[in-house]
């Protein structure tokens, strides 16, 4: 644990265990890379072979930092939107977003989209903090039920119009530590079908 702040070691070791266990081709994949900068360890990906990494935030400090790690390829500064992101249809194999899925901030309705840059067969990997989204005791000051609304909706929408089928959703312990504390995480990991 790392004081107040993201437990780095247990979001990215979800992300890593499940694409380290389900994608078969390390080192010859771009992995799209949308997240909060300082929030998981991408580091780990990038010594297992994942050299295409590249990071996308709003915040040109959060670049800064994330270029000191050295795991990237290239750096966007740009806001993630629910359309029009400047790349390419099938252009990457994964996505993964970890930390940003929260009030204000990045919206589930971006969902969509990922799946459009993602390859049919990539995977789109989501992790938040589970209060966010889920009510929990203690922590009901940070829920919002129209942010966990939206979540569970894109979801569903997107597995019934065959776009992703969810194949892990998983809730972890130690995602992040505020206020004396410990909030749990959920990762929720999804194989993109098809487009249309």
């Amino acid at each position: 644990m790392e004081g107040k702040g993201i437990n780095r070691e247990s979001g990215a070791t979800e992300i890593f265990r499940f694409i380290k266990e389900n994608h078969d081709c390390p080192g010859k994949n771009d992995i799209r890379d949308l997240y909060d900068t300082i929030t998981p360890s991408y580091d780990k990906l990038y010594k297992s072979g994942y050299k295409d990494v590249i990071g996308v935030d709003v915040s040109p400090k959060s670049l800064d930092i994330a270029e000191q790690k050295g795991v990237y390829k290239k750096l966007i500064c740009d806001e993630i939107l629910p359309k029009g992101m400047p790349f390419k249809t099938d252009e990457f194999d994964v996505v993964i977003c970890s930390g940003s899925i929260a009030p204000g901030h990045i919206s589930p309705e971006c969902f969509s989209e990922w799946t459009r840059i993602v390859k049919p067969g990539g995977f789109v990997v989501i992790v938040l903090r589970r209060c966010y989204v889920e009510l929990q005791k203690d922590r009901e000051y940070l829920h919002s039920a129209k942010l966990g609304e939206s979540f569970q909706a894109e979801i569903r929408n997107l597995e019934k119009s065959k776009r992703w089928e969810v194949v892990l959703r998983q809730t972890f312990p130690g995602y992040i530590y505020e206020d004396g504390l410990l909030n749990d995480g959920i990762a929720v990991a999804c194989r993109v079908l098809n487009h249309s």
